[in-house]
């Protein structure tokens, strides 16, 4: 396993979170984006948190369990702001997509073969791969809206040995024109209004039950 990424696993239990920023944990409780957290720089100190629950739970009412854990153990207060960021919206191509469909309607995953020259996204939503494709090769979030819905396989190619970056190498375009080929999908960066949660109060370490 990679340590210098997440790992975030939830079921029905319960959740566990390893190497985890408290900058993660707060944008995986609120469901918001990387560039909608605005905070200290000790956010991104990391840890491992596994919480159960006492019955089966859905998603949302862990990632609620989440916030009143942060506001129990780690005293966060947060308020709301809305500022305009640059984002990428991906839309689709005048040419239509160009998807598999997955055979499976089971939770994304995603496997980076960099110097084997592909990152491959299996059942992964619009939404996901927007949000993969983001932590992976772009310098800005990305708002889907394909309007597509279900889930899809997906392998992004690039020459082997080099990483797709947002301005592109000599012997390889820009991420966004692999995008549009390989997918049929656009990415156009724009100034979206954007909700921002502004961090008022969190503590580095956590308050032991």
């Amino acid at each position: 396993a990679n340590r210098n990424r997440e790992h975030l696993r939830v079921d029905p239990g319960g959740l566990s979170l390893m190497d985890a920023s408290l900058s993660f944990c707060i944008r995986w409780a609120y469901n918001v984006r990387t560039d909608q957290v605005s905070g200290p720089e000790y956010l991104r100190t990391k840890f491992d948190i596994v919480a159960k629950t006492s019955a089966p739970s859905t998603e949302g009412e862990m990632r609620r369990m989440m916030q009143t854990l942060l506001a129990d153990r780690y005293k966060l207060v947060l308020h709301r702001e809305v500022k305009q960021l640059d984002v990428y919206e991906m839309r689709i191509a005048k040419h239509g997509p160009k998807l598999t469909k997955a055979d499976s309607e089971e939770s994304g995953e995603m496997d980076v073969k960099d110097r084997e020259g592909f990152y491959a996204f299996r059942h992964v939503t619009m939404t996901e791969f927007a949000q993969q494709i983001r932590s992976l090769a772009l310098d800005h979030s990305v708002v889907d809206h394909t309007g597509i819905e279900g889930r899809y396989d997906m392998t992004l190619r690039f020459p082997a040995g080099h990483l797709p970056t947002p301005q592109g190498l000599e012997d390889m375009p820009p991420v966004m024109e692999l995008v549009e080929q390989q997918f049929g999908l656009t990415l156009e960066l724009k100034k979206f209004p954007t909700e921002v949660l502004v961090i008022d109060q969190v503590q580095k370490k956590p308050i032991e039950n």
